[in-house]
């Protein structure tokens, strides 16, 4: 199949197998589709091409990416989507287009609410229409943790808690004060240390 303006596997999220696919330089656009509010075990929460033929990918190659639910919603990390299986033949090394940013394989890029890596010779498929996939590689894409998250358990993970004036209180003759109260008794930075308390 030469594919010299868009390419859609279906009106909706579908699977379409065609022969070997070329992706014509500079005009062609894979417009590729998810719904976010299908479940992923499913099968059908994204479009599969499958190219029962050697896969070519020409430079400039637009890969269009599109979420059919009312109301999209980010995919778990690790939820991985096939967008081309083409089994034993061969990829020609060609690399689509994304925004106007070239992706090349293993990169991550971001779209819609999710950040994603795409790979163009993975072994093992994804998670969509897994019967029509053939046995052999496939263009996937994963999704990954944003970058700002990695390493993080939540904000401020792990980062101590700056000390403020309302967390040191000093001993006074009467009770307890804070100690924005008794600067005027000028410490020194001896005492200072003596004297500060901890409350829990």
């Amino acid at each position: 199949m030469l594919a010299n303006g868009i390419l859609s596997p279906g009106a909706s999220v579908e699977s379409l197998a065609v022969g070997a696919t070329t992706f014509s330089s500079g005009s062609s656009i894979f417009a590729y589709e998810v719904d976010s509010s299908v479940v992923v075990g499913s099968g059908s929460a994204a479009d599969l091409l499958v190219s029962n033929g050697n896969l070519s990918i020409g430079t400039g190659s637009i890969l269009e990416f599109t979420d059919l639910a009312a109301t999209p919603a980010a995919f778990s990390q690790g939820t991985k989507f096939s967008l081309i299986s083409y089994g034993s033949n061969s990829w020609s090394g060609g690399l689509f287009t994304h925004q106007g940013n070239e992706l090349s394989n293993l990169e991550t890029f971001s779209t819609g609410l999710n950040q994603w890596e795409i790979r163009y010779n993975d072994p093992v498929g994804g998670s969509n229409f897994t019967i029509d996939q053939l046995s052999g590689s496939s263009v996937t894409i994963t999704a990954v943790p944003e970058p700002a998250s990695l390493g993080r358990v939540g904000p401020g993970a792990f980062a101590p808690r700056p000390l403020t004036e309302p967390d040191l209180w000093v001993p006074h003759p009467a009770l307890w004060v804070p100690f924005s109260q008794v600067k005027q008794e000028r410490l020194t930075r001896g005492q200072f240390r003596d004297r500060v308390q901890f409350l829990p």
